[in-house]
């Protein structure tokens, strides 16, 4: 992709690990009318807000902290994966986290969020109390590199600032 413009041209022809949740009925952000209105539609619509904006400034920092917490490798995936039998499904993962000790990669998801979300997300730091519309995201993206890249992920884990 040259520009941003082109990435979300191209992102109107197949489905991504953002949509799911709102096409199943499970996002707080869009309906699965809007994720329709959105792939039909000829504009080209930019959503920008304070924070979309600081989550893609933030991402290499939740990426690099995670890096140093867990002492797994991170590398950015380039690239649109596109499943290889469904041209329609495709997605961008955010990171690969490599575990360098026993050579195995999993999905690395970096999110920033802010105190109006607390109620979606766990209480204790660490907690496996996600809210499922990522949960929804990061399944999607786990079977597509399955599918497409023949890498079978573990696990998924899920970086938060």
């Amino acid at each position: 992709m040259h520009n941003r413009t082109d990435w979300l041209r191209e992102r109107k022809k197949y489905l991504g690990g953002s949509d799911i949740a709102a096409i199943l009925g499970q996002s707080k952000f869009a309906t699965a009318v809007d994720v329709y209105l959105s792939k039909k539609s000829d504009s080209i619509e930019e959503k920008d807000n304070p924070a979309i904006c600081w989550g893609h400034y933030l991402e290499d920092a939740v990426a690099r902290a995670y890096s140093d917490k867990t002492g797994f490798k991170v590398e950015k995936h380039e690239g649109l994966i596109v499943h290889p039998n469904y041209p329609f499904i495709a997605g961008n993962i955010d990171r690969w986290a490599i575990d360098t000790d026993n050579k195995k990669s999993h999905i690395l998801e970096c999110k920033t969020t802010g105190f109006m979300m607390r109620n979606d997300w766990g209480k204790e730091e660490l907690t496996d109390d996600i809210p499922i519309y990522y949960i929804m995201q990061v399944a999607w993206y786990s079977m597509l590199v399955e599918a497409a890249l023949k890498v079978r992920t573990e696990k998924v884990d899920i970086a938060v600032l």
